[in-house]
């Protein structure tokens, strides 16, 4: 188990931090916005208002995929048939890549010896949120996501930060997930590589 831990540390280490290979990212919006983020950047709190938006968190990321299919489905929500835009991003500080709540519906993928020595460290890291080691490792099925996904917000010290900075790092690692990220990111980091006008995210699985 531990060994699986250490794997885990080693990949996100790896990629995030002594890779010379820059992260490459995808975001997306409206053709509106667009126009303020060529003068201004990506900022945290600057997007829309949405339902599935965490209070006292979200709004100080900006979000980003891996998967340019996922972007463009983002992309439509925001521009509400006015005009979408996918934007590709180079991420110039992976430090400050911050856990998306949203990727525990992935966590499944994760090998089963990592799960439960995560769980061990969620446990530790959150004594008053569960009863016993076996419960947190409930959270990172298919489905349980949704029983601790707004630790993501509460998570302050360092030990608890750490336990999410694995897993998002490890999603990042191995394939298409979302994450945040705390902090500004400036014009010369973006580029526009679609515009498009929809207002069905049906259309996206045609291309």
């Amino acid at each position: 188990v531990k060994n699986g831990l250490g794997r885990l540390a080693a990949a996100a280490k790896n990629y995030n931090f002594n890779s010379s290979k820059p992260i490459v990212a995808y975001h997306g919006t409206s053709t509106a916005v667009w126009n303020e983020i060529q003068r201004n950047g990506l900022r945290p709190g600057k997007g829309p208002e949405y339902v599935d938006k965490i209070s006292g968190h979200s709004e100080h990321l900006v979000y980003f995929s891996s998967n340019v299919n996922e972007v463009r489905k983002y992309a439509v929500r925001a521009g509400q048939g006015k005009g979408s835009v996918v934007l590709e991003v180079t991420i110039p500080d992976p430090s400050k890549i911050v856990f998306d709540e949203d990727n525990f519906s992935k966590i499944a993928k994760i090998p089963e010896n990592v799960k439960k020595e995560l769980a061990a460290r969620l446990y530790a890291a959150f004594p008053n949120e569960f009863d016993s080691v076996s419960e947190a490792l409930s959270g990172f099925d298919a489905y349980g996501w949704y029983n601790i996904k707004n630790l993501v917000s509460s998570a302050t010290t360092k030990e608890q930060i750490h336990v999410f900075q694995l897993i998002s790092n490890y999603l990042i690692k191995s394939g298409a997930v979302t994450f945040g990220y705390k902090g500004n990111i400036l014009p010369q980091h973006i580029k526009v590589i679609e515009l498009f006008k929809s207002t069905a995210t049906s259309d996206i699985d045609k291309k």
